[in-house]
């Protein structure tokens, strides 16, 4: 099986993190005054699968993946290559 390729659920699924990703916060989902901007690409290490699933943010990001943001398993692309 190729990687990525398009889960069951249609979002893109990673066997292994890709290079130039790191450890994702929630200031990395926030402007400066506080606002959870949409449209930033992640990837979120399930708990079940042990994959990477990509998603796109939105209103709401972090509270949906507040737990995984704390436990270091969401991932954004770093902007230091």
């Amino acid at each position: 099986m190729k990687d990525p390729y398009l889960g069951e659920f249609g979002r893109w699924i990673y066997k292994t993190l890709p290079q130039g990703m790191r450890v994702a916060g929630i200031d990395d989902f926030r402007t400066e005054r506080g606002v959870e901007p949409e449209g930033i690409n992640f990837l979120v290490h399930t708990y079940h699968s042990d994959e990477f699933e990509h998603h796109v943010s939105k209103h709401g990001v972090v509270e949906k993946f507040r737990q995984w943001i704390e436990d270091g398993r969401v991932y954004v692309k770093s902007s230091i290559q």
